[in-house]
């Protein structure tokens, strides 16, 4: 818990969380687990989803 406190206020830390978050807001990013999977953005997992994404990208090749 001392490193965890400690981080929380890292200023480096800090601006690397808020530069990660820019990025994503940019991209589209609306909520985690998001993820890209040939350039389309996919929110939320579910296995059986994951599963079929998977699979169309494969046949996209």
């Amino acid at each position: 818990m001392e490193k965890f406190r400690a981080d929380r206020t890292d200023p480096r830390l800090l601006e690397l969380v808020q530069r990660v978050r820019q990025e994503a807001e940019l991209a589209g990013v609306e909520g985690t687990p998001g993820f890209f999977v040939n350039g389309i953005y996919h929110s939320g997992f579910r296995r059986e989803t994951m599963q079929e994404i998977l699979e169309e990208a494969r046949a996209a090749l």
